[in-house]
Order: C-alpha cells, then structure tokens, then sequence
C-alpha cells in the first residue's frame, strides 16, 4: 500500500478480506517489492535444525516494476457524470 522510510503498510487479502500490517519495509525492498500497490507473496519457512526450529519469510514480487503503468482515460461530459454517480454511491459504503 505505501513505503515511508522504513516502514511498509501492506495488505495481505484472506478469505476475501484485507488485513493491513506494517512490517519492515527493507524485507520487501530485498526482494524486488518497491512500488505502490504492487503485488506480492509473502510465504512462511520453517526449517527443523539440530538446536531447533528457525523460522523466516520468502517474499516474491507477483508483478515487476516494468509491468505498471498509468493510463488516462478521457470522458466526456456523460462519462463523467455517470462516473461521478457510481464513485459517490460506493464512497458511502
């Protein structure tokens, strides 16, 4: 969702449901997750060792940096207004 400094607020989707976390934002930077919104897996490890158990996190990006873009749509004046219908409709939800 957003970087600042060193912190990351990502949102991770169960069940359909979102559940925001803030984690360390060098843990996604790592792994080639660096952009707003981009998506991403994050896996859990454990490994059994002599002396215990260790356990980290494999974070994979599912979209590179050259995969975003920025599209402008251009409405006319009748887009714009059923636009604006729907986006009010769903702001009050």
């Amino acid at each position: 969702m957003e970087m600042s400094g060193q912190d990351a607020r990502v949102a991770f989707i169960e069940n359909g449901n979102a559940i925001v976390y803030d984690m360390p934002a060098d843990c996604l930077r790592k792994s080639g997750i660096g952009l707003k919104n981009q998506p991403f897996q994050m896996d859990e490890i454990e490994m059994q060792t002599e002396n215990g158990s260790v356990v980290g996190y494999l974070f994979q990006p599912l979209a590179g940096a050259s995969d975003a873009y920025v599209e402008t749509l251009n409405f006319d004046s009748e887009r714009k207004r059923k636009r604006d219908l729907i986006l009010r409709k769903f702001s009050k939800a």
